[in-house]
């Protein structure tokens, strides 16, 4: 690891954001505006703070939640007669005192933006106090290389060095003691200089985050206070909180290791997929229960209304997405016909194997469709196809049919100008009996992959062909695994 060394600001190659971000946040933030104060968005809003809270800690080992207990804590409210004595490894009232802390700590964060505060070292040093409300002690290690249990200086600076030593023995150097108020100074200038200049939100909450793990101002919770401080930049601009989840943390810590080598693109790139995932899911979410306890007059009435504007939307919108997704359909089947091309040139002298292409003419719009809404519930979102769908399909048969089927459709309750695109593969298998067994769809994307009525072919094509490139790479492994 390398040594401590004062933090720097970004350099001109490291400004550039992802171009498909801002965008996204335009139009959430104008979906919003068509549900605000309904019980819709007031629940995701809550049950997106009650996850924050939950994994921020999760990540740094404060304390451990099984997944089940988890869900229940997102979906029914933080208390600690939902922590089983079996669902964590503390004492559940205090998991729950660390949780509401962390909670209300997000609000604050959600309070400062809504009153347009500069940041300045008072709040941090407020927000500190609150995020670690509860937690009177930390760990240490004495002179004599102990552990032990230390009282925690809250919303004050650390006064003792705060190195770690990693699982290689190498100690991990963070900023001394005597320079902490030096380096937080140098870090609001460059913040402020940043805003300024119009710094993309993805560039400014990676390189916010890492500097200030760097200087690890605080005794403990700096890991939480930087998810913290992230979080502020997108909520500023218009998006959501930064949920670094468990299922995150082997990219997390690695995207924070390349940057202390002077690399931010893995871990902007890896804020830009959390604020994406979270985009998707409020689309798909926004207008679920907007007419909970509604009157049958009020739903008609809803209908018709959401009838209107789905045509007036789609006539408004569909020639820019519409026209970029036929661009985005016509490559995803070159490249699936230039891969069975390749199949067959190098495999062509296996008799038994059949390699074809095909897609979804008119009046084949429906199939694969229960697939494709299987797979758009395990990547969280909800799949639209009355506005936009399509499909292309890799067919490789060997004895057993192997699908490989790319989709592309509208994404969210209502047409918003988005179109998805998500791929899995399924296994057809003969038996003796003459049935065909068919086994469940598997993802092959990681997430779906967004365009939107905002941007051109241009702007799309280039992460387009490296999504198309991993997804037919895990597509083939997995096939191949199965011979």
């Amino acid at each position: 690891m390398p040594k401590w060394n004062p933090i720097h600001d970004l350099n001109i190659t490291e400004r550039q954001g992802l171009p498909e971000l801002r965008p996204l946040f335009s139009i959430w933030q104008e979906q919003r505006q068509k549900i605000k104060g309904s019980e819709a968005e007031q629940q995701f809003q809550e049950k997106l703070k009650r996850e924050w809270a939950i994994e921020t800690g999760i990540i740094e080992n404060l304390y451990s939640l099984d997944r089940g207990t988890t869900r229940t804590l997102i979906e029914h409210g933080i208390q600690a007669s939902y922590i089983a004595h079996d669902g964590s490894d503390k004492a559940p009232q205090w998991v729950a005192s660390i949780l509401q802390d962390q909670k209300q700590a997000l609000e604050f964060v959600f309070d400062f933006v809504g009153e347009n505060r500069s940041l300045t070292t008072s709040y941090i040093k407020e927000l500190h106090q609150l995020l670690t409300r509860n937690q009177p002690t930390t760990d240490a290690v004495d002179p004599f290389g102990r552990s032990v249990e230390v009282e925690l200086l809250r919303g004050q600076w650390k006064v003792l060095p705060n190195n770690p030593t990693r699982t290689d023995g190498e100690l991990h150097e963070y900023c001394p003691p005597e320079h902490v108020i030096s380096e937080i100074d140098q870090l609001l200038r460059h913040h402020q200089e940043h805003l300024a200049s119009g710094i993309p939100a993805e560039v400014e909450s990676a390189w916010l985050h890492h500097r200030f793990t760097q200087i690890h101002p605080f005794q403990d919770g700096n890991g939480r206070m930087a998810r913290c401080l992230a979080s502020l930049i997108f909520i500023k601009a218009g998006g959501f909180p930064l949920v670094i989840t468990r299922d995150h943390r082997n990219d997390y810590i690695s995207a924070l290791e390349q940057a202390d080598f002077g690399d931010l693109t893995a871990l902007v790139t890896l804020f830009g997929k959390v604020e994406k995932h979270w985009f998707i899911k409020a689309l798909s979410i926004s207008e679920g229960l907007l007419s909970h306890k509604t009157a049958v007059r009020q739903i008609l009435q809803a209908a018709s209304k959401r009838i209107e504007e789905r045509v007036q939307a789609v006539s408004e919108r569909q020639g820019q997405v519409f026209h970029v997704a036929e661009q985005a359909r016509q490559r995803i089947e070159t490249k699936l016909r230039d891969t069975m091309k390749t199949l067959q040139q190098e495999l062509g002298n296996l008799g038994k194997l059949k390699v074809r292409v095909n897609t979804s003419e008119e009046g084949k719009e429906h199939w694969f469709r229960g697939q494709i809404v299987e797979i758009a519930r395990s990547l969280d979102y909800y799949a639209d196809f009355q506005s936009y769908a399509h499909w292309v399909r890799l067919q490789i048969s060997n004895g057993d049919q192997t699908d490989i089927v790319v989709s592309l459709h509208s994404v969210g309750a209502r047409f918003s100008g988005v179109v998805g695109i998500s791929a899995f593969l399924q296994v057809k298998s003969p038996s003796a009996d003459n049935i065909s067994h068919l086994q469940d769809p598997i993802a092959i994307c990681e997430d779906v992959f967004q365009l939107n009525y905002l941007e051109s072919w241009e702007d799309v094509s280039t992460r387009l062909e490296a999504w198309l490139d991993g997804v037919l790479v895990t597509a083939l492994d997995q096939w191949q695994k199965g011979l």
